[in-house]
C-alpha cells in the first residue's frame, strides 16, 4: 500500500510539477491554478447561497478551526504574560551559574599562588642567604697528553741578527726547529699508500703521478679485498641477502676504480717512455738530423 501511494504521488509530481516550475520561472499563472482558484470561487458561491437560502450567516470557518484559533491565542497570551517571570528566573540562574565559576577560578588561582610561593620559600632555605648561586663556570677540556701541539715554525727568510737576544752575540743564534704532530690514531703516513707527501704549490712530475697512480691502484685493489672478506664474515654472522647484496656492487665499484688507475698509470708511463726518448736524442728533431744524421 505504502509503495503505491508513493507511485502516485510521484506520477502526480511529475505529472504537474515540470508545468508549474515553467510558469513560475516566465512569472505567469498555470492553467491548472487557475482552474482551482475557479472551483473554490464556485463553492464559496454555492455555500454563500445556501446560507442565504436557509435564512442563517455562513461563518467565515468552520466551528473545529475556530476552536484551534481560540486554543492559539490563548496559549500565546498565557506564554506572554509568563515570559518575563522566565526571563527573570534565567537570568538568576545565569548569574549564579557564573558566580561560582568565578570562585572556582579564584580558588584555583590561590591555590597555585600558595604553592608557588612554598617552593620559592623552599629553595631559598636551601640557599645561603636566600641568593641564587652563580652558574659554574666551564671546566677547561684537559688536552690528551699524547695530542699533538703545533710550534711556531721559523722564518728561514729572517736573518741571525734578528732572533738576537740580551746576552747573545751576532753569531750566536738558536735554531728551533718545530716539531711535526703525528697523525692521531697511531697511524703513519709512511705505510700509507695514497699518502700526499708533497707540499702546497708544489709541482707534481710525472715519476710523482706515476707514484700516485701505482698507489690508487693498489689501494682499490686492497679496499676490495676488504670489503670481501666483511661479506663473507657478514655471510657467517647470518646477515640477510638483502644487506650482503651490496657488498658485490662496491666490490665492483671498486674493480672499475683500480682499471681506471691502472689506465691512468699505462698513459702516463707512456709519456714517461716518450720523454727518455726525446732525452736519448736531443737533436731528433733539428732538420740537418734528420736529413744527415742517425
Amino acid at each position: 500500500m505504502g509503495i503505491l501511494i508513493i507511485l502516485l504521488a510521484g506520477i502526480w509530481l511529475i505529472k504537474s510539477g515540470p508545468a508549474d516550475l515553467a510558469h513560475a520561472i516566465r512569472g505567469t499563472t498555470s492553467p491548472r491554478h487557475t482552474e482551482r482558484m475557479a472551483k473554490l470561487a464556485a463553492a464559496e458561491k454555492r455555500a454563500e447561497a445556501r446560507a442565504k437560502k436557509h435564512g442563517y450567516e455562513r461563518p467565515r470557518r468552520g466551528a473545529f478551526r475556530n476552536y484551534l484559533n481560540n486554543v492559539w491565542e490563548d496559549a500565546w497570551e498565557r506564554m506572554s504574560q509568563r515570559r518575563p517571570e522566565r526571563m527573570a528566573r534565567a537570568n538568576a540562574r545565569r548569574e549564579k551559574r557564573a558566580a561560582k565559576r568565578a570562585a572556582a577560578w579564584r580558588a584555583l588561582q590561590e591555590r597555585a599562588g600558595q604553592r608557588w610561593d612554598a617552593r620559592a620559600a623552599e629553595r631559598g632555605r636551601d640557599r645561603p642567604g636566600g641568593e641564587e648561586k652563580p652558574a659554574p663556570a666551564p671546566e677547561a677540556v684537559p688536552q690528551a697528553p699524547d695530542q699533538p701541539r703545533l710550534r711556531l715554525v721559523p722564518d728561514p727568510d729572517e736573518t741571525p741578527q734578528d732572533k738576537t737576544g740580551p746576552g747573545e752575540g751576532p753569531g750566536e743564534t738558536t735554531e728551533k726547529k718545530a716539531e711535526e704532530p703525528r697523525p692521531q690514531g697511531g697511524a703513519d703516513t709512511e705505510e700509507d699508500d695514497m699518502a700526499d707527501t708533497t707540499t702546497p704549490d708544489e709541482a707534481v712530475g710525472l715519476q710523482g703521478a706515476l707514484d700516485y697512480t701505482a698507489a690508487g691502484s693498489k689501494s682499490a685493489a686492497t679496499e676490495k679485498g676488504k670489503v670481501e672478506a666483511a661479506v663473507a664474515l657478514m655471510t657467517d654472522g647470518k646477515v640477510g641477502e638483502a644487506c650482503t647484496a651490496y657488498g658485490p656492487r662496491v666490490m665492483e665499484k671498486y674493480g672499475e676504480l683500480e682499471a681506471l688507475f691502472d689506465e691512468w698509470n699505462k698513459h702516463l708511463d707512456q709519456m714517461t717512455r716518450v720523454r727518455e726518448s726525446y732525452e736519448a736524442t736531443p737533436d731528433a728533431g733539428e732538420k740537418e738530423w734528420l736529413l744527415n744524421g742517425r
